[in-house]
């Protein structure tokens, strides 16, 4: 088994919450309580982490930075102590949702192409995502079994995923299987 390194990225697993938020305007960011709550939901004790609630078209900026290389960078930037007591299950490091808007704003990465065939567009709801770092010699999370909301009420989470730099395109494929879903459950009833 090769050596896992803490301060490596490899040595992370780029997690996310897929959220509805119905009657979404402006942005939604969870203070570090709410997140914790959401975390411990799925067994996760000790994370990098940040509250800030995405549009999952805005996971990658304009420079082709991922939001999770980005928390990666803001929690090595506190010092490595910090990501490598993270690792060592000491604590959760929580990143500030105001850096992390700033480089993901506005900026769709994403081929149109891309986005027309995996659509991301629940009726009802915005979906959004909101990513942490797991780990890799952490024990996985657990799956959802159902649905949670968010202590605020603002959030309904639907899915507990992964991120991977090798198929960026499952993680819209995925997505958009949830919107599927959700736009079926919420369907209107014909008689």
């Amino acid at each position: 088994m090769p050596l896992v390194e803490p301060e490596s990225t490899v040595s992370w697993k780029q997690m996310y919450f897929a959220c509805l938020a119905p009657d979404h305007s402006g942005d939604i960011d969870l203070e570090p309580d709410a997140v914790r709550a959401l975390l411990a939901a799925v067994g996760e004790k000790s994370v990098v982490a940040t509250g800030a609630a995405l549009d999952p078209r805005l996971v990658i900026n304009s420079t082709g930075t991922t939001v999770w290389t980005a928390l990666f960078a803001l929690a090595l930037s506190s010092g490595t102590h910090s990501i490598s007591a993270v690792a060592k299950g000491e604590y959760s490091l929580f990143v500030s949702p105001a850096p992390i808007r700033s480089a993901f704003r506005s900026h769709i990465q994403w081929p149109n192409s891309l986005l027309e065939q995996h659509p991301i567009h629940p009726r009802g709801a915005s979906l959004l995502v909101i990513p942490f770092l797991h780990f890799e010699l952490h024990p996985a999370p657990h799956a959802l079994s159902h649905s949670i909301r968010s202590t605020d009420g603002r959030l309904e989470l639907i899915h507990l995923g992964a991120f991977s730099d090798e198929d960026p395109g499952a993680f819209l494929r995925d997505l958009a299987a949830l919107c599927i879903a959700h736009n079926d459950r919420t369907a209107p009833k014909t008689s």
